[in-house]
């Protein structure tokens, strides 16, 4: 469990971080609505492929870590 100060920290953070993905989707859609402005009506869609670019980021980002955290493992594998 973490100190109470410490968890507001990272409430804070993560508020902090979602407010900035907001923003970030927003811009996101304007470009989409000037490319193609028929999709104005279809903001619901346009978000949820954006949010699956993003969690699918987010997998390589963490796959790449494990690969880099997990290096060793595989060494020891060749030596056997």
């Amino acid at each position: 469990m973490l100190p109470d100060d410490m968890d507001s920290e990272l409430e804070a953070a993560v508020d902090a971080r979602s407010q900035d993905l907001m923003k970030e989707f927003v811009h996101h859609f304007k470009q989409v609505i000037e490319a193609e402005p028929m999709t104005e009506g279809r903001r619901d869609q346009v978000f949820q492929a954006w949010a699956i670019q993003k969690i699918a980021g987010l997998q390589l980002c963490v796959q790449e870590i494990a690969m880099k955290l997990n290096a060793h493992l595989g060494a020891q594998d060749d030596l056997n």
